[in-house]
């Protein structure tokens, strides 16, 4: 066979240019999707870091409510107990008089 009457051999590229386009467009649409599933979660995760900071928030304001109030019965725990000791001499006191006013009559 004569080489003018044989098919022209055609180098096979495997990489054409539509098969380039083809992956260059593929590996966009998957950074592009990782893009913005990372977009929403920092979002969340944003959403949710305000919301625990609100809770401690709340929570250290209860914590100073809670120390006000028990400096309060504290100071009222020490006033009733000076009272208990006054109410305590009066009374011993009282029961002196009683006595010696018993003596005195018997």
């Amino acid at each position: 066979m004569a080489p003018s009457k044989m098919a022209k051999r055609r180098n096979v590229n495997v990489f054409s240019m539509s098969f380039l386009d083809a992956i260059c467009c593929g590996f966009g649409a998957i950074v592009l999707l990782f893009m913005i599933i990372n977009a929403n979660i920092d979002r969340r995760s944003d959403l949710e870091l305000a919301q625990i900071a609100a809770e401690v928030d709340r929570m250290e304001l209860k914590v100073i409510a809670g120390r006000k109030d028990l400096v309060q019965r504290k100071e009222s725990l020490a006033k009733l107990l000076q009272d208990f000791a006054t109410l305590r001499g009066m009374r011993q006191q009282l029961v002196s008089e009683i006595e010696q006013t018993q003596q005195e009559a018997a």
